[in-house]
């Protein structure tokens, strides 16, 4: 039988190897969720840091940004984060 490729089995597996399966894809599913709210919660703080960065670095000179010590600071750090 050349040409054909063998079917997996799960011979030599035991018994419990589709109920194994589940448990990690349910472990997996439970992981990935973890993981979502986490960047979610990280997002919003990265958010909320960003527009207070922004608003420091145009303070007294909104819409545009400042040149005082405080605005360049704020805006140096918007940069190095890749806001800015």
């Amino acid at each position: 039988m050349t040409g054909y490729a063998a079917l997996p089995t799960n011979r030599g597996l035991g018994e419990n190897y589709g109920t194994e399966m589940t448990m990690e894809t349910e472990t997996i599913d439970k992981l990935f969720l973890e993981l979502s709210q986490v960047t979610t919660a990280i997002t919003a703080k990265e958010a909320a840091m960003r527009d207070a960065l922004d608003k420091l670095a145009k303070l007294g000179n909104e819409p545009l940004y400042g040149n005082s010590n405080g605005n360049v600071i704020a805006l140096q750090a918007l940069k190095d984060a890749g806001f800015a």
